[in-house]
């Protein structure tokens, strides 16, 4: 006999067999893998308790998601954050009620909830999916009945045109003269970081994580292969080619440390300070003298390295001072596909962006109409 506990808390009698027989050996085997198995440590013997809430479920699968969504360096990735968003209201309508009760039609309701948050209906239906894939993981885990999960399965997702969902601004392309007046307000490392994700169709995250260790520069044309990128959670390498324009880009922050992050927002920062210093008409006080030396010695609390929303942050301004359309960083991704689909095809274009599905590309690269125009010109 052997004790294990159920997921409520409370202790199980488990008979294996009679003592020392090979039969109560094999049980106990059997008992230890399930265990083990199981990040919950819930094994078939113990079903299912009536009493575990949405809450108690959503906990578990939190800490599961922190330790299977995440990069190679062991950091959580953004899926992380997703479902935690998806979950909020979750758990704020249905969070005391059991898990065992959660069906189709509460489904729908929090969904309804999600639209009239003004969430637009992707963004619904990816909830709904989370939410859906929080009940697989439960009914794999034998936290909830597998019924409960495929109850949830047939529900479709909102169809545009056919709900009260908003739909999504679409994502276009940067035009050149919004991308060339906002340039002149970045300061050095942001306005370079811009030129160089217009330049090679990057994501603006592998951009941001650039370092000279990650550069081959063998050839005329260099390769960079992120650490960390977007697929690399299912094996695939991610290879940004380095043209001679980037490449100028890039050599102009040579001779640091190999690990060191190519753009510094710190050196941005720096010019800063120093062009107030210059603009500065009258004396510091002397209770603030040799105030700058002081500061020189201070940890910066600013960060050796732009994050996306940092750099979008630093692009929103400048748009807004230069008085043109707020665009981002994640739209000049779009601007490269469409130019590079006029010139190479969008079979090539889906190599570049490293893309596994010309059906991906397709949303990336919008169509070029002036061939079509011309040939309509000639024989329509």
């Amino acid at each position: 006999m052997t004790v294990i506990k159920a997921p409520d808390g409370r202790r199980k009698q488990v008979l294996l067999g009679p003592y020392g027989s090979d039969e109560s050996t094999s049980e106990y085997a059997k008992i230890v893998a399930e265990w083990n198995a199981s990040p919950a440590r819930v094994t078939s013997r113990t079903p299912a308790a009536p009493t575990l809430t949405i809450a108690d479920l959503v906990t578990k699968f939190t800490h599961h998601a922190r330790t299977h969504y995440r990069h190679p360096d062991g950091t959580p990735t953004s899926e992380v954050n997703n479902y935690a968003q998806a979950f909020k209201r979750l758990i704020e309508l249905y969070g005391s009620a059991a898990a065992i009760e959660f069906t189709a039609l509460k489904l729908k309701a929090l969904r309804q909830r999600w639209v009239e948050d003004g969430i637009c209906r992707p963004q619904v239906n990816a909830r709904a999916g989370r939410v859906r894939r929080l009940f697989k993981w439960g009914a794999g885990e034998e936290l909830v009945p597998l019924a409960v999960y495929q109850s949830l399965a047939i529900v479709p997702g909102l169809k545009r045109g056919r709900c009260e969902a908003t739909e999504p601004e679409p994502v276009v392309p940067v035009l050149d003269a919004h991308f060339h007046a906002a340039l002149p307000y970045l300061r050095g490392p942001a306005r370079d970081l811009v030129r160089l994700l217009r330049l090679t169709g990057m994501r603006p995250s592998e951009g941001c994580q650039l370092r000279w260790r990650d550069i081959d520069q063998t050839d005329d044309v260099w390769s960079y292969q992120p650490g960390r990128h977007k697929t690399n959670w299912c094996g695939k390498t991610r290879i940004v080619l380095l043209g001679p324009q980037a490449r100028a880009i890039i050599t102009a922050y040579a001779g640091r440390d190999l690990d060191a992050y190519v753009f510094d927002p710190r050196e941005a920062v720096k010019g800063l300070h120093a062009e107030r210093a210059e603009l500065r008409v009258t004396k510091y006080y002397k209770s603030r003298q040799g105030w700058q030396t002081r500061v020189q010695r201070m940890p910066s609390r600013v960060k050796n390295w732009y994050s996306v929303d940092s750099i979008n942050q630093a692009v929103r301004r400048a748009c807004e001072r230069a008085g043109v359309p707020v665009w981002s960083t994640g739209q000049l991704r779009h601007t490269f596909a469409t130019a590079a689909r006029k010139v190479v095809g969008v079979e090539v274009v889906e190599t570049l962006l490293g893309h596994s599905f010309i059906s991906t590309t397709e949303v990336y690269a919008e169509r070029d109409l002036g061939a079509a125009r011309e040939l309509i010109r000639r024989v329509g």
